[in-house]
């Protein structure tokens, strides 16, 4: 679980030019999920964001928290803290908990929130939404929280989360080699089906859809399926 908290003047959310929530003073909490969280994680990281110190008082600096000071919290989901880049270019959201899974574990991190803090004191945005968030950030103060390397009860300190086998793995690579020429243009057809929905995939998820983990996974193929489909039209040319 990883978790970025901005100390903010004010902030609100939007969905589709609607006003969801609006907080005061307070923290912003973009919360991002991934394979292997449990509630244990939940938990541990409720209790760090309502006691993380993060203002001043009687002139002593980062002495008050949130939950000190009786200011507002709002959550926001984003997947896309558990994006790597370690392939290009192109963010690869594998580690992401897929959104089936997530949305549930979420909610529950909402009410645990609310439960342990104020049901009045805390807005929540849109799961699986594209949502415009604006915020004055005040200081600028931004952490980065993650229960990776915790000790948390129930989960193996520095425990590596099980994440989708890579597309190459999951599956079969053509051998072109020794496809016959006369089944070349099948193949290519084939190819081209699907590469075209891997295509119509990474627009949507462009457009802020949340995929499945298969989903994610195929999205990775995208430049295995290119380098197949470059191949074959060789061999026909």
């Amino acid at each position: 679980m990883r978790v970025v908290v901005q100390r903010v003047a004010r902030a609100s959310l939007t969905v589709d030019g609607e006003l969801i929530s609006k907080i005061g003073r307070g923290i912003v909490v973009l919360t991002g999920l991934q394979h292997g969280d449990t509630e244990a994680d939940l938990k541990w990281m409720c209790n760090k964001i309502l006691n993380l110190r993060l203002w001043e008082n009687d002139g002593k600096t980062w002495n008050r928290s949130v939950k000190a000071k009786e200011y507002d919290i709002l959550l926001v989901s984003q997947f896309t803290l558990y994006a790597t880049l370690q392939r290009g270019n192109k963010p690869d959201f594998h580690k992401a908990m897929p959104p089936d899974k997530a949305r549930s574990l979420y909610s529950k991190w909402v009410e645990l929130v609310k439960k342990e803090y104020s049901e009045a004191k805390v807005r929540d945005g849109k799961f699986g939404a594209m949502m415009q968030v604006e915020l004055v950030n005040d200081g600028p103060v931004t952490f980065e929280i993650t229960t990776d390397e915790m000790d948390i009860p129930g989960k193996k300190k520095g425990m590596k989360p099980e994440v989708p086998k890579s597309a190459a793995s999951q599956s079969q690579i053509l051998d072109i080699d020794s496809i016959e020429q006369s089944k070349i243009p099948v193949y290519i057809k084939r190819t081209e089906k699907k590469l075209s929905s891997i295509v119509a995939l990474a627009s949507r998820q462009s457009m802020g859809e949340a995929l499945s983990a298969d989903q994610l996974v195929k999205l990775q193929s995208e430049a295995k399926i290119r380098e197949q489909l470059e191949k074959l039209q060789a061999r026909l040319s």
